[in-house]
């Protein structure tokens, strides 16, 4: 095997004297970067830039070693890394390179298993990770928190707090006070890379948890505890960002860790937090060169309206962070911030989804819909998720404002519904229409809109957008009714439904992943099979169909989606265009349809069977019997028994 040669101890000595032990120890040139570019130092020693340098291959050639020779190596570097303590302990101010050099050794020594993102996950037996923090690396964090304005040793200390992020998961609980009150001291460090270090470490050490018996795992740092640090933590982070500062998105993801995990108890610093995100992202709007710095700009907003704003019952959280975030929103969008501009969407949707269903809504979400309407606006890929967003929420928040734009709104839909990237974007925009409108509003668009929609199916039919589709369609027949439903398909082609029920909706539906949308596609098949127009011929002859169809839907019957030739979204080619960047924490489900809320869908298709039984006596419990699949059968029956009921 080709690790044989390594079998003999002198060579593995020669390899660990003569190849690793060299090019561990640090530079002349890497303390220079380190002093003199700390961005750059920062990108290759904390995001493994550095995969192709010395330092990177020696620790890599060292884990790999430990493989098949465990024991052996971690005997041999136990001497060396002795060695390199004993001359730091020496004269720690002249040989401090040397403990840098052994803390390297050890990580690649002790690793085993783990991610970039959540640590080491497994260890090596021989070595103590928890002895070597204690004796090693915990006094070095700690002495230089003592003084933070004036650290010595600076690498070492990096090399320190990375080891300790490194190792988190091993750290025991009952030594995490210490090494976060040490690591939150340490970011009012002057130096770049002390404080990125210490923030990586805070907001690493926060995500941390610990399995339990029964239950979900908890955190480590309980938020109570989280709650009291808060204070010196935004002391720190407000006074490295900001206008003037260099931008840092890992101090800034530090912030976001703490909002998202203290929540409504960041609610007395509101006000401070509000200042200073409306004053960063306004001068990051002048220059927005540095694109992960800004998503977390907007993601701490995100969370600050989710975590403060929403549970604030008054209102007066969101009052305040419309009145500092509003002017600088109109000054991005009237200065054609293309960068910011799909965040500042999904922000004033959020905002807007926390305003009184009904209500008046404030001037500068009204005063925003107008110029939305543009064509040229959507003709922007990465503006689009956003402002569909939009239009969909401030209809349901207000639909006297948008009523009277309802044809320029259709025509957006139609731009949309035509590419198979944006169409259900589109699909969005007009379901929220059917969801708030009576019929009557939408009456003089909707033979026109399923026109539209009847187009696309046939000329580019792929799986998302039946699914959409079907989606659709099931919302307009539990809003209006079956009746309705037909009267439209009939208008477009007598009997076009009953093509559609078998070829598209029941097939389709089978395949939806989401449990909302399938309980509307089952609601909607009962609305359907409940109306006095189905149960008459064609309509009659699919019954079967679509009560396999409904029950499936609810019994939790998936098939796989079938890809259509071309629909790889980004397929199409639009030209170059700022991309979408979702914002995680504007997400909260609270715009999801209400129209099902306390239906029992179950139930609901019950009793659509009882309702055409009662008026086909006889016919209907036929049907039932001869083109229903056994199982459904059952499961149908054990519906009907649920409420009490029979058919004949």
């Amino acid at each position: 095997a080709d690790y044989a040669l390594f079998e003999k101890e002198d060579v593995l000595q020669q390899v660990c004297e003569k190849v690793v032990i060299p090019n561990v120890e640090l530079r002349v040139d890497e303390e220079e970067l380190f002093e003199d570019n700390p961005g750059e130092y920062i990108k290759k020693d904390l995001e493994g830039s550095d995969a192709e340098t010395r330092r990177r291959a020696a620790s890599e050639l060292v884990k790999g070693l430990c493989v098949r020779f465990e024991t052996a190596v971690a005997t041999l570097f136990s001497g060396y890394t002795t060695a390199m303590l004993q001359r730091y302990a020496a004269d720690p101010s002249s040989n401090w390179a040397s403990k840098d050099a052994a803390i390297y050794i050890v990580t690649a020594l002790i690793w085993r298993t783990g991610t970039k993102s959540a640590g080491a996950t497994g260890t090596s037996a021989l070595i103590n990770v928890v002895d070597f923090f204690e004796a090693q690396v915990g006094p070095e964090i700690h002495n230089a928190a003592s003084n933070p304005g004036a650290v010595e040793r600076q690498v070492l200390v990096a090399s320190s707090l990375k080891f300790a992020t490194t190792f988190r998961n091993q750290i025991p609980r009952e030594k995490y006070g210490d090494l976060m009150s040490s690591a939150i001291k340490l970011m009012g460090c002057p130096q770049r890379v002390l404080h990125t270090y210490a923030s990586v470490c805070v907001e690493r050490l926060l995500t941390v948890k610990d399995p339990q018996a029964s239950g979900p795992p908890v955190p480590r740092i309980r938020k109570e505890e989280v709650v009291g640090l808060v204070p010196s933590i935004l002391a720190s982070i407000f006074s490295l960002l900001g206008p003037g500062k260099p931008e840092n998105e890992y101090v800034l993801k530090c912030l976001l860790r703490i909002t998202a995990v203290t929540q409504e108890r960041m609610t007395p610093h509101l006000k401070t937090m509000l200042q200073f995100l409306s004053g960063a992202i306004d001068a990051a709007a002048k220059n927005p060169a540095n694109p992960i710095y800004n998503h977390y700009l907007f993601e701490a907003l995100a969370s600050t309206v989710r975590f403060v704003c929403r549970p604030d019952t008054t209102g007066e959280a969101l009052r305040a962070c419309e009145a500092h975030i509003a002017p600088v929103f109109q000054s991005i969008l009237a200065n054609d911030v293309v960068e910011f501009a799909p965040y500042v969407f999904q922000v004033q949707s959020q905002m807007l989804e926390l305003n009184p269903t009904g209500s008046a809504l404030p001037a500068s979400y009204i005063g925003l819909l107008e110029p939305l309407l543009s064509p040229t606006l959507w003709d922007r890929s990465g503006y689009v998720p956003g402002m569909s967003l939009y239009i969909s929420t401030i209809t349901r928040k207000d639909p006297a404002a948008v009523v009277g734009k309802l044809p320029a709104i259709l025509g957006i839909f139609q731009k949309l519904v035509s590419s198979k990237v944006n169409d259900h974007h589109g699909m969005s925009i007009i379901t929220t229409l059917v969801e708030t409108y009576p019929l009557e509003t939408l009456q003089q668009y909707v033979g026109e809109l399923f026109k539209i929609l009847m187009i696309r199916l046939q000329s580019a039919k792929t799986a998302k957008y039946a699914q959409k589709l079907i989606y659709f369609v099931s919302v307009f027949t539990v809003k209006y009714g079956g009746d309705t439903l037909i009267s439209v398909f009939d208008a477009l082609q007598p009997g076009l439904l009953v093509g559609f029920l078998g070829q598209v909706w029941v097939q389709e539906a089978s395949s939806l992943e989401n449990s909302h949308e399938r309980k509307m596609c089952a609601c909607g098949l009962s609305a359907l099979i409940q109306s006095d127009k189905f149960l008459a011929e064609p309509y009659l002859s699919v019954l079967g169909t679509t009560l396999n169809g409904a029950i499936a839907l609810l019994v939790g019957v998936k098939v796989e989606a079938v890809q259509e030739d071309g629909e790889e979204e980004g397929g199409e080619d639009e030209g170059y265009s700022v991309a979408h960047a979702h914002l995680a924490w504007t997400s909260s489900g609270s715009g999801q349809s209400q129209m099902l809320a306390g239906v029992n869908a179950e139930e609901t298709l019950a009793l659509a069977v009882v309702m055409a039984s009662e008026k086909r006596p006889g016919q209907i419990s036929q049907i039932v019997q001869n083109s229903v699949e056994q199982p459904a059968q059952e499961a149908l029956a054990r519906y009907l028994a649920s409420i009490g009921k029979t058919i004949s």
